[in-house]
């Protein structure tokens, strides 16, 4: 009972209805049978059988014998699945192309809105919005990013985007992160490494660990982790294209820029202790 529970449930996810599936799996069972050997033995309505099975002909799911009374049988399982996958093949391509159009639609009224308001402060939610935020904001740097942040979440950062950093460096976009002095116990990154050899990457550390995140775009829009804990996809955003604010943590980025050790062209070595 339950094999057979489960059977139909799959068909319903197919796309047929639970009596189509009810009503197929019963000719597939008992093989050839009238419409009202069909009903008894399904456990469904006459009326609701006939309709079934109009409904499954047309789908090509069973086959009309012409006889008197006339009988009805299933076609094979594997072909009705191939059937029905076929058909669902056409609905998420049918999807597809409408999510697309609808997608299309509403970027367009999004940047619209987004031009129209001049100053923004948006909290972006942890996960996929956050990091595609981040995402789009580095692809589109002009001429400088500056970040704040502790080596751990510098680590994550270059797991989440270290194409997209080392495409914007050799496009002339400088780069500079202030980090937290950081004991290396286990082999560097390849994406460490070639962030770390790239002329336009530039890194200093900080001797207080920093607790949190402030990236700076083009002295234009911030980013700003609101919270101290957890990775960094896992933390919610303050996304601000307000000038007071970007002034602000730009001149904070600044005076601590100048304000820390040596630049450290040659980080490869200088981490590979301990």
């Amino acid at each position: 009972m339950r094999d057979k529970e489960n059977s139909i449930k799959t068909l319903v996810e197919f796309g047929i209805s639970r009596t189509q599936a009810k009503v197929y799996l019963t000719l597939a069972e008992k093989g050839t049978l009238t419409l009202r050997s069909a009903s008894e033995h399904s456990g469904v309505g006459r009326p609701d059988t006939y309709r079934a099975m109009a409904d499954l002909t047309k789908t090509g799911l069973i086959e009309t014998i012409l006889d008197s009374p006339t009988r009805y049988r299933a076609i094979k399982i594997s072909d009705a699945i191939a059937i029905l996958m076929g058909q669902k093949r056409r609905e998420i391509m049918s999807l597809k192309e409408k999510s697309g159009k609808l997608l299309h639609q509403f970027e367009v009224k999004t940047e619209k809105h987004e031009a129209d308001c001049e100053t923004q402060f948006v909290i972006v939610p942890k996960g996929a919005a956050c990091i595609k935020k981040r995402l789009l904001a580095i692809r589109n740097a002009e001429s400088s990013f500056d970040c704040i942040t502790s080596f751990k979440r510098f680590n994550q950062t270059l797991m989440l985007a270290s194409d997209e950093i080392i495409n914007a460096a050799n496009r002339g976009v400088k780069i500079r992160f202030i980090l937290d002095k950081f004991v290396m116990n286990k082999p560097l990154a390849k994406e460490f490494e070639l962030f770390c050899r790239n002329t336009f990457c530039e890194v200093k550390f900080s001797v207080d660990r920093p607790r949190s995140v402030v990236a700076i775009f083009d002295k234009k829009e911030v980013q700003i982790a609101i919270s101290e804990d957890g990775d960094l996809t896992q933390v919610p955003m303050l996304w601000s294209n307000n000038s007071v604010l970007v002034n602000i943590c730009q001149h904070h980025f600044d005076a601590s820029w100048l304000g820390e050790s040596e630049i450290h062209n040659n980080i490869l070595e200088e981490l590979q202790f301990g």
